[in-house]
């Protein structure tokens, strides 16, 4: 039992230094956001703009029922 926890320790030893060495070459988060956002077609972006004009102002209806009535 000793030699397979002692296996499985320096398993996990080289998958953080694996792990830590993969994050280390990434690129910061802030230069991931701008890279996919400069990947959307034109199509994408005309599609995100028509759903942002066509989500209904729910903030301005005035409550309906008994809790409205005051």
């Amino acid at each position: 039992m000793a030699d397979s926890l002692d296996e499985f320790i320096e398993e996990q030893k080289a998958k953080l230094a694996k792990d830590k060495a993969e994050l280390e070459s990434d690129p910061p988060y802030m230069e991931m956001k701008g890279k996919a956002s400069e990947k959307l077609s034109e199509n994408s972006k005309i599609l995100i703009s028509m759903a942002k004009e066509n989500i209904p102002p729910s903030s301005q209806q005035q409550p309906k029922g008994p809790l409205g009535m005051v």
